[in-house]
């Protein structure tokens, strides 16, 4: 991941994936070697999406484990940036997915709180 200086925003952009077999959910993370404090997201889909689609946002628990993160009735649509219901404050972050055996996501960016 990469990090602006100016907006504290850390940004990667188009993952495409198929599961394998037996596998059930992809995840996209971002690690970093110091924590870093984030209070929001965005993520823009691909065409190839399904709706039904299970999609949380998920902090490393510190223990190999997950923490599950996502805003109350959080839906993955074409939309601008979503507020979490904390900032968190964490050195690994993911965008889980699962519900689907393929998906495309063009855009997952991370922002830090806002002051």
């Amino acid at each position: 991941s990469s990090s602006s200086a100016a907006s504290d925003v850390y940004k990667r952009q188009l993952w495409e994936g198929h599961l394998k077999n037996g596998a059930k959910d992809f995840w996209i993370e971002a690690a970093w070697d110091k924590a870093k404090t984030i209070g929001s997201f965005s993520v823009a889909r691909g065409e190839e999406w399904v709706a039904k689609s299970d999609v949380r946002i998920e902090v490393s628990d510190g223990a190999n484990g997950w923490k599950d993160v996502t805003p109350k009735g959080f839906k993955l649509k074409w939309e601008t940036m979503k507020f979490l219901d904390e900032p968190v404050v964490t050195d690994r972050i993911r965008l889980n997915i699962g519900g689907t055996n393929k998906f495309l996501i063009a855009e997952f960016e991370l922002f830090a709180p806002v002051q």
